[in-house]
């Protein structure tokens, strides 16, 4: 009971958010890219858990872009 619990944000944090999963969604796409290119380049190399790591990255993209609504 100290501290007060929310299911959103703050209101006056909202834009705040919303700038800062832009910002990580940017991050995450160009390290998703990057790890695309190397899957193209040297698809003999990539082994069971970089395909797990590269769908770890597709879902965090997916779930920011729905949390943005974009």
């Amino acid at each position: 009971d100290a501290f007060p619990l929310y299911t959103t944000p703050p209101p006056d944090r909202v834009a705040e958010l919303e700038a800062a999963l832009k910002e990580a969604r940017d991050a995450i796409d160009a390290l998703q890219n990057g790890l695309k290119w190397y899957q193209d380049a040297y698809p003999d190399s990539i082994s069971e858990a970089d395909h797990e790591e590269i769908a770890k990255v597709d879902a965090a993209i997916a779930k920011i872009n729905e949390v943005l609504h974009d």
